[in-house]
């Protein structure tokens, strides 16, 4: 009996991808999903990767009024590919860059500006 309740248990757990193994709630944006981010400057290095480019539609759809993103990356063709996603007529608040976080005096320049910056970018 005990062995077809735990079964059940895990049944439910997995209809409900809300609740993990240790029932705990998913980890939610909500710290910053205020209106915290509106007319701020954040950049995201590696932002041309997957977890950038989901934090990068994550910023875009909760913060409509961000004063700009810099995209930091040292893949050129992953940047031309998202340049075509997010053209400049439509997302003026974009700014590009090529480089790699281990260039600390150009990553430090392009920081410079910005009221938050996600580290995303892997070595």
């Amino acid at each position: 009996m005990h062995r077809n309740q735990n079964q059940q248990q895990k049944a439910i757990r997995l209809c409900n991808p809300q609740i993990d193994r240790k029932n705990r709630r998913p980890y939610e944006w909500k710290l910053l999903t205020s209106s915290v981010l509106n007319h701020k400057n954040i950049c995201i290095t590696g932002g041309t990767g997957t977890l950038g480019q989901a934090l990068i539609k994550k910023a875009l759809s909760e913060y409509p009024d961000l004063a700009s993103i810099t995209i930091y990356s040292r893949d050129e063709m992953k940047q031309y590919e998202l340049r075509q996603k997010y053209p400049e007529t439509q997302y003026p608040c974009f700014k590009w860059v090529i480089g790699d976080v281990r260039d600390a005096e150009r990553l430090s320049a392009k920081m410079q500006h910005a009221d938050l910056v996600i580290h995303a970018a892997a070595m």
